[in-house]
């Protein structure tokens, strides 16, 4: 059925110029057994792509019409029977009229008078002519709409302007192609070719197996979510209102795109169709479309933030517990990490007395020099000594602290002398001032540290959830690769997508892929890394219970 549509396609564009995707949409719109509206000026090819869309059922009867607001029933529907008005019979003849046309061309749709009005209506939506005291189904497949304009200000209009289901905008060729429209009057359409046509019981065929396709719950709710999305975005435009109705016959048009290729599930570059289906007033079409393409990867974006989080909490779980070799530190009631001060006692870090911050009794403009170059010793690190046993000193310059390439501060201990001078060379006549700068005193507070064999069971219980929890880390991540990979075949193959509209989908999918097999890694090495420490942990509590029993 692909190939055979494939070539459908082919045949009909032959000779128009820039009316593919109209070709596509019509012939799409058909398979689904809905109707396409086409808004454009005249003299754009729009009854010429329903006259060939004729062509494409065998047998299949057309029907064209251009309405007026003086057009009667009896022009679209049939005249009245003779016969049955002797046997008083309301009943119209009907043969060789819309309610037995396959495809029909409605010229100029929205001059639709009231007397016609309802019976449009049936026909459209239930496929069902209200004929005398009878209901009449029906051959039709579709019905292609023409109009210069959409009915924006008849509420009576609304409703039939609803019952097409997909709506396109139709102009003249482009100036740079007009050379080709020039040059296409000498190919003439002979219709499709006998073996490409579609038989009315494969099309009764392929609709009843529209109903198997499947639309998952994930991709349900991105339809959903665009129609949550669209009718915040419009909410002060009454014109622009998705129906309940149009919702739900949406997702025909999307199956009928699965099925003819040849999938049995509807994936986000079919929903991406809807694009044609979402608008209706003709200036939000771009911003339609733009809700549309933004919300088809979104489904795998939540994915790949879900399996950030779950890494981000199991690599938080782990760094609480503050491991190093065989060692972890100890910590309060409050998770936060304790620290042996200098008086001996357990704080936590915010109570420690590590000084941040150093300010002179005596600034002075210029440099501080050291005097006694040969006594000197400084390091980058806070003194881990009782405050009488030495005197802390920190380098200033211009009244900053000194800070080496990295961006630590030099310390230096020992009394020593300073020479001040405005320059920043020695002064000839050695008329300077020593001054001693002695700073408050400096501890760093000593992290308290336990053996790993005191924390097995936290480790156990980490390296269980954690184990646990990467199978759901590598089934998002097998989804999100089948689903990239099934976009990529689908772009290249797919019957009715344009290839650069979808290519928004196809990077975020890329850039979702990335993200997970980067978490994936991460995740493996965490788990690896819990598990090597549980087992260490394991080992040290069997060494440290022999070594007691062993006395």
């Amino acid at each position: 059925m692909k190939q055979k549509i494939s070539n459908l396609l082919k045949e009909l564009n032959y000779g128009l110029i820039e009316r593919e995707p109209h070709i596509k949409e019509a012939l799409l719109t058909m398979l689904a057994g809905e109707n396409l509206l086409l808004i454009g000026p005249p003299g754009t090819a729009k009854s010429e792509i329903a006259r060939r869309l004729s062509s494409v059922v065998s047998d299949g009867k057309y029907f064209e019409y251009l309405l007026t607001k003086f057009s009667t029933p009896e022009e679209l529907f049939g005249p009245m029977s003779v016969a049955g008005l002797k046997e008083d019979r309301f009943e119209r003849k009907t043969d060789g009229y819309l309610p037995t046309s396959h495809i029909a061309f409605l010229d100029e749709t929205f001059k639709a008078n009231s007397s016609i009005l309802n019976s449009l209506l049936t026909i459209m939506n239930e496929k069902i002519f209200r004929n005398g005291t009878k209901n009449e189904k029906t051959n039709l497949l579709s019905v292609i709409g023409a109009s210069n304009e959409l009915p924006k200000e008849s509420i009576e209009l609304q409703a039939l302007y609803d019952r097409f289901l997909t709506r396109m905008f139709i102009d003249y060729v482009s100036e740079e192609k007009k050379v080709y429209l020039l040059l296409s009057e000498n190919k003439s359409f002979d219709g499709v070719s006998i073996e490409n046509r579609l038989k009315v019981e494969e099309l009764e065929s392929f609709h009843k197996d529209m109903n198997k396709v499947k639309l998952s719950q994930e991709n349900a709710q991105i339809i959903s979510n665009i129609h949550k999305e669209l009718k915040e975005k419009f909410n002060e435009n009454d014109f622009e209102t998705i129906s309940d109705r149009r919702l739900k016959k949406a997702v025909k048009i999307l199956k009928a795109s699965a099925l003819s290729n040849e999938r049995s599930e509807v994936n986000v570059l079919d929903i991406s169709l809807l694009s044609n289906v979402f608008w209706n007033d003709e200036e939000n079409r771009d911003e339609v479309e733009k809700v549309v393409l933004a919300n088809l990867p979104t489904s795998d974006s939540k994915k790949a933030s879900k399996m950030s989080f779950l890494y981000d909490k199991q690599f938080e779980k782990f760094q609480k517990l503050n491991i190093s070799e065989n060692m972890a530190q100890e910590r309060n009631e409050n998770g936060e990490p304790l620290f042996l001060n200098v008086n001996g006692e357990r704080v936590s870090e915010k109570e420690s007395e590590i000084l941040e911050e150093v300010h002179l009794e005596h600034k002075t403009h210029g440099y501080i020099y050291f005097y006694g170059r040969e006594n000197f010793q400084f390091s980058t690190q806070k003194a881990d000594v009782h405050p009488q046993h030495h005197r802390f000193f920190l380098l200033y310059s211009e009244g900053n602290p000194v800070q080496n390439e990295k961006g630590e501060y030099i310390y230096f201990h020992g009394e020593q002398q300073f020479w001040n001078s405005s320059h920043d060379f020695f002064p000839q006549d050695h008329s300077y001032r020593k001054l001693t700068y002695e700073l408050p005193f400096l501890y760093e507070n000593q992290p308290i540290q336990t053996p790993l064999r005191n924390i097995v069971e936290d480790l156990e219980v980490l390296f269980r959830q954690t184990s646990s929890k990467l199978p759901e880390v590598e089934k998002g991540f097998g989804e999100i690769e089948q689903k990239l990979e099934e976009v990529k075949t689908s772009i290249n193959s797919h019957l009715w997508i344009e290839k650069e509209k979808v290519s928004v989908v196809k990077n975020s999918l890329q850039n979702d892929f990335e993200e997970v097999i980067e978490v994936l890694a991460k995740f493996q090495k965490l788990k690896n890394t819990i598990e090597l420490y549980y087992k260490k942990a394991v080992e040290d509590r069997e060494n440290r219970k022999k070594s007691l029993e062993d006395g």
